[in-house]
């Protein structure tokens, strides 16, 4: 299971909200990303384009719904499930966010990614294979899209107007991986500025829709879902070089 947040350093809802989404994780096997506040925000000093653009694109949709593309705070588990605000949806958030988990994704899709990183010291090399990846959808065609993620584990900014102090899982790039081939890749990606330590997180996950030949266009489930399967997510943790 992964769950994405869009959060920010000044969002008091944000503490409340992640410390029941905690709650509901619990010892369970989930990857959190968190994605920042960044665009035309000058409080909050995490993010970046590349963040705020794969935000948009995947769920801007969605969370347009309630004013704006880019909502704090919002949780979506599995790429599927949307959490906004603090207002639950039965008697309690907790009683939610734990009903997202139990349901688990519904990617129709079975086998396993490889992914292989090689790390200099000021970026790094990836490999990726996704041809051993299947979709047992009854019709369709799949479209995948390969994206990295880097995450840094935890970063410490006590100026953050909720008083977080340590912010954890920050999304700092996201990067859509684009090859001339629809199964296999190679890339060099430059290492980014961490905010402090050496805890950077490399996640490689996968986009994924299927296109009906039932009409033109038509795309299930919604476009911007992202397949989650365990088996088909690779995380690497890499070092920053040390300054001498």
């Amino acid at each position: 299971t992964i769950v994405e947040v869009y959060t920010a350093t000044w969002c008091i809802n944000c503490v409340s909200t992640q410390n029941t989404l905690s709650e509901a994780i619990g010892d369970s096997d989930a990857e959190t990303i968190h994605y920042h506040s960044h665009w035309f925000d000058s409080l909050d000093p995490f993010g970046s384009d590349s963040t705020e653009e794969r935000w948009e694109s995947n769920y801007g949709h969605a969370s347009a719904l309630r004013g704006t593309p880019r909502d704090a705070p919002t949780k979506v588990i599995d790429g599927e499930r949307f959490h906004w605000g603090k207002v639950p949806k039965s008697d309690s958030l907790l009683d939610d966010y734990s009903a997202s988990f139990s349901r688990g994704s519904t990617a129709p899709l079975s086998g396993n990614l490889s992914f292989t990183i090689l790390q200099n010291q000021h970026q790094f090399n990836i490999e990726w294979n996704l041809s051993s990846i299947s979709s047992h959808a009854p019709t369709g065609e799949l479209s995948i899209e390969p994206w990295l993620l880097l995450v840094e584990d935890s970063a410490y900014y006590p100026d953050g107007l909720n008083n977080q102090q340590n912010y954890e899982h920050v999304l700092l790039e996201a990067i859509l991986l684009e090859s001339e081939s629809e199964n296999y890749g190679t890339a060099s990606v430059n290492l980014p500025s961490l905010w402090d330590g050496d805890d950077l997180k490399v996640i490689m996950l996968l986009d994924w829709s299927i296109i009906s030949m039932e009409g033109p266009g038509v795309l299930l489930p919604a476009p911007g879902l992202m397949l989650l399967l365990t088996s088909l997510i690779a995380i690497a943790v890499i070092r920053a070089p040390r300054q001498p």
